[in-house]
């Protein structure tokens, strides 16, 4: 089903769908933005039909909380992000062609796990190439990149500090897996990470991913394509003079 609504109705959408993300995940059960927001939707032709079932069986958040409670595998905030996140997803697929890219997602304090499995879940969808700058870098790179399976992928990793035997350890990824084409280069030139892939998309992150839900951080993906152009400018710049590991 395809609606024809504009920009507002559809971040109203989206809206939703992030007061619902942040309720069984630990954020804030905002109740009566949830109720307005849901109700503004209900009121447009053909939406609360085209909408998630839960959405139109959970009047509020408690009722979703006991939804997602009594549904199987669903333990983990990862899991229950993918729940909402899938349901949303045809809907947002028809009025907008930038759907299904993620939303702004924070991680609570000892969300390690659900952290790794969110960065994984970005990297997996890089077609051809990646450009990862952080500053802080160890062995779990290697982890990540472990579960990803291109025909060939080019990763650059830009860093400052790193495990004496990172070098190393890159040389024996590659050299196990032959799809990759991996270069280290080191720089002192960036305090924020970030993930650019295949040249167009862009996420920024809130810490290392080697510590990723030690504390609570956030993963944004960036939106503005100017502005994901620049700061990818910007990067490639600065790679040209970083020194090679």
């Amino acid at each position: 089903m395809a609606l024809t609504v504009d920009k507002a109705v559809m971040e109203r959408i989206e809206a939703l769908q992030n007061l619902m993300l942040a309720s069984v995940t630990g954020g804030t059960r905002d109740e009566a933005e949830y109720r307005q927001v849901r109700q503004e939707l209900f009121r447009r032709p053909g939406l609360k039909e085209a909408l998630p079932r839960f959405v139109r069986t959970c009047g509020d958040l408690s009722q979703l909380w006991h939804l997602i409670k009594t549904q199987e595998g669903l333990a983990s905030y990862a899991s229950r992000r993918d729940y909402i996140w899938k349901a949303f997803r045809p809907l947002l697929a028809g009025v907008d062609d930038q759907a299904g890219s993620e939303c702004e997602v924070f991680f609570v304090k000892g969300s390690d796990h659900d952290a790794y499995v969110h960065i994984r879940s970005i990297l997996q969808t890089s077609k051809a190439d990646l450009f990862i700058i952080d500053p802080y870098m160890d062995g779990s790179m290697y982890q990540l990149l472990g579960t990803l399976a291109p025909a060939t992928m080019t990763v650059r990793i830009l860093t400052s500090k790193y495990p004496a035997d990172f070098s190393l350890e890159t040389k024996k990824f590659a050299k196990q897996h032959t799809g990759f084409s991996i270069e280290v280069r080191t720089t002192k030139d960036f305090h924020d990470r970030f993930i650019f892939l295949d040249q167009t998309r862009c996420y920024l992150l809130g810490a290392s991913i080697k510590d990723a839900g030690n504390k609570g951080f956030t993963v944004v993906p960036l939106q503005e394509a100017s502005i994901v152009q620049f700061i990818l400018a910007h990067a490639n710049q600065v790679w040209t003079s970083a020194t090679p590991l």
